[in-house]
């Protein structure tokens, strides 16, 4: 758990399956470099925004699985 990052910030499985898709791209983040962009299509995806050597960089971690692997579906 990193100390800058207050609890109602994280990214849980509720939250992110919540999310709804809108006409342009958005992004939801926990604060931590860690965030979730919610296509127009519905899609989600983890990235995680980092720094190195002065550089800012994006790693894509993967979708989220759809609406039938949500607990709150």
């Amino acid at each position: 758990s990193c100390p800058h990052t207050p609890a109602k910030d994280k990214l849980t499985d509720s939250r992110t399956c919540a999310l709804k898709s809108k006409k342009t791209a958005y992004k939801i983040a926990d604060g931590a470099g860690l965030y979730v962009e919610v296509t127009p299509q519905g899609s989600k995806l983890f990235r995680l925004k980092y720094r190195f050597a002065g550089r800012e960089s994006r790693l894509g971690l993967g979708k989220r699985p759809g609406p039938i692997a949500c607990s709150c579906a």
